[in-house]
C-alpha cells in the first residue's frame, strides 16, 4: 500500500499521470535534452570559441577588448537587460532617447566587468552542464564552469531565441545575477 503511493506520488509530481483533482502538473523547466536545448548549448559553445580565437589572434590587450566588446553586441540582448533591470512600468514611462541612452551607457557597463577579463595568450578552459534548462516559454539557461589560471567561475547564461537568433540578457556568475546587482 505504501508503494503504491510513493509510486503515485513520482509518478504526479513527474507529470506522467494527472492528480485526481483535475489540475495539471506541467513543470516550470525541462531538465532534459531537448533540440532547443541542444541548440542554446551549441550558442554558448560557438562564443566561447569565437572568444578563444579571438584571444590568440592578438596581443594587444586594447585591440583584444575591443574585438571582444564587438562580439559581445552580437549577442547580448541589451534592451531585454535593460528592461529586466528597470522593470516595464518604469520602462515604459522612459523616452525613445532615454531608451538608447540607458542601453548604451548599460553596454559601457557590461563591457567593463566582463571585456577586462580577458587578456592576449591566456588560456581558459570551459566545461558545460549537460542539463539545459528550458522555461515553458522558451528561455534557456546554459550553466558553464570557467577555469582560467588558478581560479574557477560558474557562470550561467539566461538567455532567448528571438527574430535575430540567440540573445543574453542576464549572466549569473556564482550565483549572483547581473540584472539583480544592476537593478540594486
Amino acid at each position: 500500500m505504501i508503494l503504491r503511493k510513493l509510486t503515485a506520488a513520482v509518478f504526479l509530481c513527474c507529470g506522467l499521470i494527472a492528480p485526481a483533482n483535475g489540475a495539471t502538473t506541467t513543470p516550470k523547466h525541462i531538465k532534459m535534452p531537448s533540440p532547443l536545448a541542444d541548440k542554446a548549448a551549441a550558442f554558448i559553445r560557438g562564443l566561447y570559441a569565437e572568444f578563444d580565437r579571438i584571444s590568440n589572434r592578438t596581443t594587444d590587450t586594447k585591440e583584444l577588448h575591443t574585438a571582444i566588446a564587438r562580439q559581445m553586441d552580437t549577442f547580448m540582448d541589451y534592451r531585454e537587460m535593460a528592461v529586466r533591470i528597470l522593470g516595464k512600468e518604469r520602462w515604459s514611462k522612459l523616452s525613445k532617447s532615454q531608451h538608447q541612452e540607458f542601453q548604451h551607457l548599460l553596454s559601457a557597463l557590461v563591457h567593463k566587468t566582463y571585456v577586462q577579463r580577458f587578456r592576449p595568450g591566456h588560456k581558459f578552459t570551459i566545461s558545460y552542464d549537460e542539463q539545459v534548462r528550458v522555461l515553458k516559454d522558451g528561455r534557456t539557461q546554459v550553466r558553464t564552469t570557467i577555469d582560467f589560471e588558478r581560479a574557477s567561475v560558474n557562470a550561467y547564461y539566461s538567455m532567448r531565441f528571438n527574430n535575430v537568433g540567440w540573445s543574453i540578457y542576464d549572466i549569473i556568475v556564482d550565483e549572483v545575477s547581473q540584472v539583480q546587482i544592476y537593478r540594486r
